[in-house]
């Protein structure tokens, strides 16, 4: 993760890289905001910029060893903490035991949320925390010089679930840091901190994305129509979390809708068809025309041969690659152009159940190729 790849919080950036430049790094910082936000993405960009070893004067550069290990978040001199629970495996978790999972999740995910992780390690119906044991390791692997870098980086993301003797630990050494250790928390809830360690960290607050960021990220990310990104970005309230969430809840919803009412199209089933058409005759206008844009996004898949991660579950793959050997080139166009013309007669109030079902026998003549 590099500042180039953080959309907005471009006066953060600005302070941060001063800090270095400057030679004014503080010894603790504390990225806070709503969860959702930016706060892991600039940490690992901060932690990429110190680490540098070839440093421009807006970024990391990317290519040097340094930030090549950074980026798979392995760098020798970058340390992590995180909240862990036990789950059916591990029976006393500590931060060690998922050490691969964070590096996945911290870089494929990094504006995502507790429940999100708890979900990945397979622990999202217990109780995470950070113990004392990871605060006393990591006191101990700072003390130690550090093996490459000019910096030893350690980043706690969630510090408020620290217990309290992990965080009575933290404190102690916050209050004597060793040489040229940089700590920085990752919070959504620092008021739940102590504010012995508060007082302790320069803050720094990581506002909400706005509303036009949310949507050029789903664009760029999932090739979202703009239409389609601004109506997952109303829901989003400035949380790139709560986007995603939304568009998985969506893509599921639309996938199971979409899948059962092709296969009827391929058969030219009219029995499967009826029920399909009642329910989308029930449907609010908008969601008639999210229906169609999310066949649009699954033809822009096949139109790139499946190489296009449209959303995010994993049914949708196989989907693409079912229909590319069930559709020839010109009739995965003509579809294209089909649900594109749907969404706007939608527009000029034609009739739902009638559209539906001229669409759907059009799709069965796509098929066919014979629309």
């Amino acid at each position: 993760m590099r500042f180039q790849d953080i959309i907005g919080h471009q006066h953060i950036k600005n302070s941060l890289i001063q800090t270095v430049i400057k030679n004014q790094v503080a010894h603790a910082i504390m990225f806070w905001g709503q969860e959702g936000s930016a706060q892991l993405a600039l940490a690992l960009a901060y932690a990429s910029y110190l680490h540098c070893e070839n440093r421009q004067e807006n970024d990391a550069c990317g290519k040097c060893s340094a930030c090549i290990k950074t980026q798979k978040l392995i760098h020798p001199d970058l340390h992590f903490i995180f909240p862990v629970a036990n789950t059916t495996k591990i029976s006393k978790a500590s931060t060690a035991d998922f050490i691969n999972e964070w590096r996945s999740f911290a870089n494929q995910h990094p504006y995502s949320n507790l429940s999100h992780w708890l979900e990945l390690i397979e622990a999202e119906n217990k109780q995470p925390q950070i113990s004392v044991e990871a605060s006393r390791n990591i006191v101990q692997t700072l003390a130690l010089k550090a093996f490459e870098s000019k910096y030893k980086v350690l980043l706690l993301w969630l510090p408020e679930y620290l217990n309290m003797s992990a965080a009575n630990a933290m404190l102690k050494i916050l209050e004597e840091p060793p040489t040229h250790t940089v700590f920085i928390f990752i919070s959504n809830k620092p008021q739940k901190l102590l504010s012995t360690i508060l007082s302790r960290v320069q803050g720094i607050q990581v506002k909400p994305f706005q509303n036009h960021e949310i949507v050029s990220m789903l664009q760029k990310n999932y090739q979202l129509s703009l239409e389609k990104a601004h109506e997952v970005a109303n829901f989003a309230d400035g949380s790139y979390a709560k986007a995603i969430a939304q568009m998985e809840m969506q893509s599921r919803e639309y996938f199971d809708f979409l899948s059962e009412w092709w296969r009827a199209c391929y058969r030219l089933s009219f029995n499967q068809m009826m029920p399909l058409i009642e329910t989308f005759a029930h449907q609010s206008r908008d969601k008639q025309k999210s229906i169609f844009y999310y066949g649009l996004e699954i033809c822009r898949a096949m139109l790139l041969n499946g190489k296009l991660p449209i959303m995010s579950i994993p049914e949708e793959q196989k989907l693409v690659g079912g229909l590319l050997k069930v559709i020839q080139v010109k009739a995965l166009k003509d579809l294209y152009n089909l649900l594109s013309d749907s969404i706007t007669h939608l527009e000029r109030n034609a009739n739902a159940k009638i559209l539906f079902l001229d669409t759907s026998i059009k799709i069965h003549q796509a098929f066919e190729n014979k629309y």
